[in-house]
């Protein structure tokens, strides 16, 4: 009986211990200034993450204010006893998250919202960034790589050319030597 007693209050403290205790932030300039990364997106890809015990998503990026973002952003939030939250997928979002190591979480007291409840927030944020196109993305990447080759052609073309032509100085400056030595 005691056994059972301590166990069953041992569980109600551990779920209690486990229970969301973030505040939420007072203000939308609060949850932006908090926030490493601040972006509207829509939810494409919804799952649980059950290594971490928490849910992971993938946003198309519409626009983002803070930390520019790719077209697509994987996001992680614990569960929702642990102040997670929970995003419908194809529905569109403000997120308020931060970088931890490599990873971009939010919570529930983040300030992310619909966006249809958000229009106030997006008219303080203004605009903001697009996020690139993957077209426009892969030109770039091509531009760069034959930026790169032709650099290297260059260099490759002066380095056997200045091998080459000390060969050639060593050569003239041997004649040299012979002419003057011929002529005594």
């Amino acid at each position: 009986m005691k056994r059972s007693l301590i166990i069953s209050f041992l569980l109600i403290g551990w779920g209690l211990g486990m229970a969301c205790d973030c505040q939420p932030k007072e203000s939308p300039q609060a949850a932006y200034a908090a926030a490493d990364i601040v972006f509207v997106g829509k939810v494409i890809n919804a799952e649980t993450n059950w290594m971490s015990g928490g849910y992971k998503y993938i946003f198309q990026v519409e626009r983002s204010w803070k930390m520019p973002t790719d077209t697509l952003l994987y996001l992680k939030t614990p569960l929702k006893e642990n102040c997670g939250v929970l995003f419908e997928k194809g529905k569109s979002y403000l997120v308020y998250a931060n970088k931890v190591f490599t990873a971009k979480e939010t919570n529930s007291c983040s300030g992310s919202k619909a966006v249809e409840d958000a229009e106030a927030e997006l008219q303080l944020w203004g605009e903001g960034t697009f996020p690139q196109d993957p077209k426009n993305l892969m030109m770039n990447m091509w531009t760069v790589g034959i930026a790169m080759v032709t650099g290297m052609v260059f260099l490759a073309f002066v380095v056997w050319r200045g091998s080459r032509g000390g060969r050639r100085g060593e050569e003239r400056g041997e004649r040299r030597e012979e002419r003057i030595d011929a002529n005594p």
